[in-house]
């Protein structure tokens, strides 16, 4: 009996003990929770089932906690990570060894951390970091050689991915830099390891390529076409950033180092770098020239933005006269191509700031007679400005048959010049059509032509109700139109806007259709005859 008392009372201490261990577990587990808005009151005995199996089952090594904050909701599972939603921003994972079961002894052998439900490379590069490199590289039971395989894979691998978290970042062009104690493990036998100097001149190659693009980067990408002097003076303060701090990253002690470590080896790749350097210094001060140039047009086009369309002929003068200073001074703007493509870059910014004062709602729905105006100025500008530019090239060319001077010379025959000062121009004519077509079907149908009958309908008469419908038909056909061309997906007054052409097309020949036009005639002879 004594006996049987006995066991009873281990079995009760063993379960206080075993619920001890767990509560002790459960506490170091909620410590280390980092996900957004966790608070242990979301905690419950269904989660707690959930963690034991991860803690028990050997087969179970991954644990995952995040909080759905749509749902207010603590979401906990094991094996598979929970799936990203609007609600969950970020998840705390757990993870032990394959076939371990774990104790309060045991837990520290646990790795976690916190991570994003929606991953990007700078992500990736953090995990990478902080997680996956010191629980592989630092475990002391891998061989060397194992590690020195892995190591040449992992930096490959990171190379890459350091360069697109700098790319997702809008950063400058960071070259990757491994941890010296991957590479330099003893300098007197350190020249001598194959698996060394293969894992140096695998991230020199990535230097050389990454050196490369930033050098034959596209000085006029397609990304700039159609944009002003302003984002020319962008791309040149970008670049210069660019290649200046490439040149500082390859003065950094520990490249030095990793360079210095190449010329006892006789690497083949360190002549390239050392030509791409000077490459790269040149490349800089070319960009920090064009900078300088280039600024001379900011003042010029702060008053433009800040100018009515009436107004902006005033300041194209002074367009010109900075450029021809650009022209005579500047060895990259020198060339006739070069001129060429910043005259019409001066003509994308004048269009722009035209575009940004036309409203559409008076094309379409408000004063016709105002928004005409507007559109009949915005083509005087644009007149303006290639007369401008006329009057400056015969300026130009009579000074140079006076001096003989063969840099200066304006005779730039290029059409893409005011190629999109005439395409605005056209589009602005369509609009004009727009606003008319609406004083036709709009204004000449409404209250004063129409008559107002003592019996409350607008036109008397036998035939006064047909009219009246023919009248609503025709008005409620155009708005249609009007609508439909007011819904246009794409904003109408971008000239690369080829999608423009056929949805006008379709307007104007609603507009003349037979029948509309038919109906549209008959009504306004009978209420002209009636008035």
């Amino acid at each position: 009996m004594m006996i049987e008392e006995h066991d009873d009372l281990t079995q009760k201490m063993e379960g206080r003990t075993q619920e001890n261990d767990e509560h002790k577990i459960l506490e170091w587990i909620k410590c280390r929770i980092k996900a957004t808005k966790f608070d242990a009151s979301l905690w419950c005995e269904e989660h707690s089932k959930i963690l034991r199996e991860f803690l028990l089952q050997p087969s179970t090594f991954s644990f995952f906690v995040t909080v759905d904050q749509t749902l207010n909701e603590l979401i906990v599972c094991c094996r598979t990570p929970p799936k990203p939603s609007t609600g969950r921003i970020d998840v705390t994972y757990f993870v032990k060894a394959e076939g371990h079961i774990i104790t309060h002894t045991s837990v520290d052998k646990i790795i976690y951390g916190t991570i994003a439900m929606r991953q990007n490379a700078s992500s990736v590069l953090k995990i990478m970091e902080t997680v996956l490199y010191p629980n592989i590289f630092h475990y002391d039971k891998w061989n060397k050689s194992s590690k020195q395989e892995l190591l040449g894979l992992y930096h490959r691998f990171m190379a890459s991915l350091t360069e697109s978290a700098n790319e997702e970042c809008g950063k400058t062009t960071k070259l990757y830099l491994p941890l010296r104690d991957d590479i330099f493990i003893d300098d007197d036998i350190a020249p001598h390891d194959k698996n060394v100097i293969q894992n140096l001149e695998a991230i020199v190659i990535h230097w050389i390529r990454q050196i490369k693009e930033a050098l034959t980067s596209p000085e006029h990408s397609i990304s700039l076409d159609f944009h002003g002097p302003m984002e020319e003076l962008q791309f040149w303060e970008d670049r210069a950033k660019d290649l200046d701090g490439i040149s500082k990253q390859l003065q950094d002690a520990e490249v030095t180092h990793i360079l210095n470590y190449l010329k006892t080896t006789n690497s083949k790749y360190l002549k390239t770098l050392e030509h791409l350097t000077m490459a790269l210094s040149e490349g800089a001060r070319e960009a920090a020239k064009n900078v300088k140039f280039l600024k001379l047009l900011q003042n010029p086009c702060d008053q433009l933005s800040s100018l009515d369309v009436a107004e902006m002929p005033s300041v194209m003068m002074c367009f010109l006269n900075c450029v021809r200073l650009i022209h005579l001074h500047s060895t990259n703007y020198g060339t006739t191509e070069r001129i060429t493509d910043l005259i019409r870059r001066v003509s994308s910014e004048i269009v722009e700031n035209c575009s940004n004062k036309i409203s559409l709602d008076d094309i379409f729905y408000g004063d016709h007679s105002k928004a005409k105006t507007s559109l009949h100025n915005c083509i005087k500008c644009g007149n303006i400005w290639k007369q401008t530019y006329d009057r400056m090239a015969v300026t130009v060319n009579k000074h140079k048959e006076r001096n003989g001077s063969a840099v200066e010379y304006w005779k730039l025959s290029d059409p893409s010049i005011f190629a999109e000062i005439d395409a605005f121009a056209q589009r602005c004519d369509d609009l004009i059509e727009i606003c008319d077509n609406r004083f036709q079907f709009l204004q000449l149908l409404c209250p004063r032509v129409l008559l107002q009958s003592r019996e409350g309908r607008m036109v008397g008469g036998v035939n006064g109700h047909v009219i009246e419908n023919s009248i609503t038909l025709i008005q409620d056909g155009f708005k249609n139109q009007i609508e439909r061309l007011r819904k246009l997906d794409y904003f109408i007054l971008d000239v690369r806007e080829s999608r423009w052409y056929a949805d006008y097309s379709s307007f104007k020949y609603a507009v003349k259709v037979s029948s509309l036009n038919g109906e549209y005639e008959r009504c306004c002879t009978k209420t002209w005859a009636l008035k």
